[in-house]
């Protein structure tokens, strides 16, 4: 699905390098099906790379709900068609109150980002280029870092938030099912 279309939030900039028009746009509901299909390529990559991690239902439709109505759901757009999706929620994320380790900033204000994907068959520059746009409008709206967990056998996205500059602070658990994930924060 190729659009360009006015949004809430719209940020773009040409990539001259690429010869593109790239968007990071607030989620909306016509963006659903897209944002669905991401999360089922997401899945099944990590389903035949042997990670547990998204193989029981979440993210799902339930969320995009939640995310659009709450206002913090982006997709991330190149010539139109959008190649990803994430979360960036600020405030306090319940899971990260507690940590064995430590984060690197303590009671400074955060944003952490959620269900952060890109459809399979993308370059890994998209989803580098994706994961600082959105430390970016944390930034632009006074955070002082970003947070992010992940599943201890998700390996591609551990290399992505090394690239990306994040730093390993320890492991959390998510409160709402009790799994375990390793913990990193990106100051921005």
């Amino acid at each position: 699905m190729k659009r360009f279309l006015s949004r809430p939030f719209s940020f773009s900039w040409y990539n001259g390098q690429k010869g593109v028009i790239i968007l990071l746009e607030q989620l909306q509901v016509e963006d659903f099906k897209r944002v669905l299909e991401i999360f089922d390529s997401a899945k099944l990559k990590l389903k035949n790379d042997g990670v547990d991690q998204w193989q029981t239902g979440y993210p799902n439709i339930e969320n995009l709900w939640a995310d659009v109505k709450s206002g913090v759901g982006y997709v991330w757009q190149e010539e139109g068609l959008i190649l990803g999706y994430g979360a960036l929620i600020f405030g306090q994320e319940p899971s990260y109150q507690q940590i064995k380790g430590a984060w690197q900033t303590k009671e400074t204000p955060y944003a952490t980002i959620h269900r952060f994907c890109i459809i399979t068959g993308v370059a890994p520059l998209t989803s580098d280029t994706f994961l600082q746009a959105l430390s970016d409008l944390a930034r632009q709206n006074q955070a002082q870092s970003v947070r992010i967990d992940t599943h201890d056998q998700n390996i591609r996205m551990q290399h992505l938030l090394e690239r990306s500059h994040f730093q390993s602070c320890g492991e959390i658990i998510l409160h709402d099912t009790g799994e375990a994930r390793l913990a990193f924060e990106k100051l921005i």
